[in-house]
């Protein structure tokens, strides 16, 4: 996820209408989530709610593409960002069934370089640590350059808020190489960026500290453990048996006629881009491909589904600390109040949320193509999330 961070205030949005019929709860929604398309601090967003087994609402709202007036709907697609980490958590437990690997293995047996921690060169760093975010790996600055833009981004030298300037400045810089080139420029002692400040001071499994790059590495231990490549995995295992038809991880295979453009905030656009540690949220896909996945993963949880086994599902969601502040199993999240299980992202042109709710069977997601990244923007955010919130509930079977 992107260091500038959306804050998701959840705003509880009374509905609007008494009736019960489900034709008017759609219309309902409908109204307040127009007025909310008309807020100068959003430019396009999609939403889904799952209940029951069914889609019971999807929609988009706004513009994919301000400049041609090209709407945001259900089946645009755009970068999801962290969301993106959730297919590694399922490849991972799809090849720990297939005996590919184990969760509980030290990663130094699939990686073709070794990984530690020089302050405990003693205690291995396990696939299990990499997925649940305490393998004690830091995502330092130069995690940036993990960014690669397809032109030069060009904003106006007054925008607001400066930040944006220095980030813009960066990305430019970035110029791509391997996978491997990049984890090793960090964590490897003969790396460009290698520094003991990369690495927590306490041991693997030890503590909480979200690592991105540490997400792409598990993509990687896939692809020695399977002899396929990720892209490969993740479409014969999840894309294909889901029909995630406009689902892919290579922006050069994405349609451009469905692909929003994104935007830093309405009306400055950037160029598309992908990420050299692209399982880590370089997923490409809409709301309505995701709504197939997220429903999948809700049934597995059930023990209805069919790519997991509800005890592999359950592991994989099962929180690797359970009283700690953020609660993450195989790079699934659980909320804090421990009601629902997803994943949230943050990118460049990017904010998403994909959350289920296992005791009321229900999911919902958001994407917007203009992630918030000031108060106004979060709100237009929060309204979006607040009232598919309110309304999950009303849904009628």
């Amino acid at each position: 996820m992107h260091p500038i961070h959306f804050l998701l205030l959840i705003f509880c949005i009374a509905a609007s209408s008494p009736k019960t019929y489900a034709q008017n709860y759609q219309d309902s929604i409908d109204q307040v989530l127009n007025t909310v398309a008309d807020n100068p601090n959003i430019s396009g967003f999609a939403v889904s709610i799952i209940r029951d087994g069914e889609v019971k609402y999807i929609k988009g709202f706004g513009l994919a593409d301000e400049a041609n007036n090209r709407p945001y709907t259900s089946k645009t697609t755009q970068n999801i960002a962290s969301i993106s980490k959730t297919f590694i958590g399922v490849s991972l437990m799809k090849a720990q069934s297939m005996n590919l690997l184990d969760l509980d293995d030290p990663i130094d047996k699939y990686l073709p370089y070794k990984i530690i921690n020089p302050r405990f060169p003693n205690e291995v760093i396990t696939i299990r640590h990499l997925a649940s975010h305490t393998s004690s790996l830091k995502d330092p600055e130069v995690y940036e350059k993990a960014y690669i833009f397809e032109e030069k981004i060009n904003i106006d030298p007054s925008a607001k808020p400066k930040a944006l300037h220095k980030m813009v400045t960066d990305y430019n810089s970035n110029k791509r190489v391997g996978l491997d080139e990049f984890i090793k420029s960090i964590f490897h002692p003969s790396g460009t960026y290698y520094s003991k400040k990369n690495f927590l001071k306490v041991g693997p499994g030890n503590k909480f500290a979200y690592s991105n790059i540490g997400a792409g590495m598990a993509a990687r231990i896939i692809e020695e453990a399977s002899g396929k490549t990720f892209i490969e995995f993740t479409q014969e295992h999840i894309f294909d048996p889901l029909q995630m038809t406009s689902t892919t991880w290579e922006l050069k295979k994405a349609d451009r006629n469905l692909k929003a453009i994104p935007y830093l905030k309405p009306g400055m656009p950037i160029p598309h881009y992908d990420l050299i540690t692209f399982a880590d949220g370089g997923l490409i896909t809409s709301v309505e491909d995701l709504s197939k996945y997220i429903l999948e993963m809700m049934n597995c949880y059930l023990g209805k589904g069919t790519i997991l086994t509800e005890a592999q599902a359950k592991e994989m969601m099962k929180p690797y600390f359970k009283d700690a502040d953020e609660k993450y199993g195989i790079f699934w999240e659980n909320s804090r109040s421990g009601l629902s299980i997803g994943h949230n992202g943050g990118d460049p042109g990017s904010g998403t949320n994909m959350y289920f709710i296992p005791s009321l069977g229900i999911a919902k997601i958001v994407f917007t193509n203009s992630p918030p990244i000031d108060k106004e923007g979060g709100e237009a955010f929060s309204k979006v999330w607040g009232t598919i919130k309110a309304y999950q509930t009303k849904i009628k079977r």
